[in-house]
């Protein structure tokens, strides 16, 4: 069961940091070509979708034909994952500063811009002891609530789930470190191999936010999908063993124990991972790609899971 413990009011800015007026084209639509994480709004008249260009990733409207960049006004260079409101009249996303490093003192912020008035309002979260949340992944959970994960731990790796009333401007904790979405220890890969990261959609939306030059893109593509095959091959073997009639049950435990250590070094599979993203990205790259990972794991996976979103 969800906890539901009152913490305290947020604050709600408004504020518009962003340029207002009708949608035009007066954007090159050229400068649009790194695109990705496409999201149609609930009426499907309109679509949102991140862009790098200039060594920015910003959140663009595609409305009636015509398209509008709506965060380069922000000071936040990196904007992602934008989800539409129930009545499809507001947009929420994420921003932060890639550049501040290490990932557990970047705060980041929660943004919702307003089609009505092309006008922006940033939710100021924060806890009864005065103390800004790290926050990621955000996303609707009704018109006027929102739920987002949150972190005030100095490590930076254990999360909570936290809903929003934008209405009675109240925070809440709906879930303490979810079990869908938990952190390995450090330096574990585990979100690797469980992320839904074989689809090309979500290969796009890493290459975009980290700005992958076509090299880098394929050995990317090359680390994860021999990661995966290794573990393929590893849960191939055990369920053989599961099937395998003629044995007990003690003797297919010990069987699999035999062959878990002998070949199935899961933790060692995601360490070799691990090292050779780090190596290929940098240090900096490689710390934005467990980011974006991790909030696609949560967006897709446990959101849905968890059973609270409309």
């Amino acid at each position: 069961m969800l906890v539901s413990i009152i913490l305290t009011a947020a604050v709600f800015v408004q504020g518009s940091v962003l340029p207002k007026g009708r949608f035009s084209n007066d954007e090159d639509p050229m400068k649009c070509a790194e695109r990705a994480y496409t999201m149609p709004s609930p009426d499907g008249s309109d679509t949102a979708f991140i862009c790098r260009s200039d060594g920015r990733v910003d959140i663009w409207i595609s409305a009636s034909g015509l398209s509008r960049n709506i965060t380069s006004g922000l000071p936040e260079s990196l904007c992602l994952f934008p989800d539409w409101s129930p009545d499809r009249n507001r947009l929420l996303f994420f921003s932060y500063d890639p550049e501040s490093l290490p990932y557990s003192r970047r705060e980041g912020e929660i943004w919702i811009y307003d089609l009505r008035n092309a006008g922006t309002e940033k939710v100021e979260v924060e806890l009864s002891r005065g103390e800004k949340l790290r926050v990621r992944a955000p996303f609707w959970m009704s018109e006027e609530t929102i739920a987002f994960l949150g972190c005030n731990e100095p490590s930076g790796r254990n999360f909570d789930l936290y809903s929003y009333d934008l209405t009675a401007h109240r925070l809440e904790v709906l879930d303490r470190n979810p079990p869908h979405f938990r952190w390995g220890d450090a330096g574990s890969s585990h979100f690797l191999s469980e992320a839904p990261l074989s689809g090309p959609e979500n290969l796009r939306v890493i290459e975009v936010a980290l700005g992958l030059n076509r090299e880098q893109r394929f050995q990317m593509d090359s680390i994860l999908k021999a990661e995966k095959r290794k573990l393929h091959l590893i849960k191939a073997r055990t369920d053989s063993i599961m099937r395998d009639r003629s044995l007990t049950e003690e003797e297919k435990r010990r069987l699999i124990m035999e062959f878990l250590e002998k070949e199935g070094d899961y933790e060692g599979i995601r360490r070799s991972t691990t090292d050779g993203l780090e190596r290929l990205l940098g240090p900096r790259k490689f710390d934005l790609f467990r980011d974006v990972v991790e909030s696609l794991w949560f967006l897709q996976m446990a959101v849905p899971a968890l059973e609270i979103r409309r």
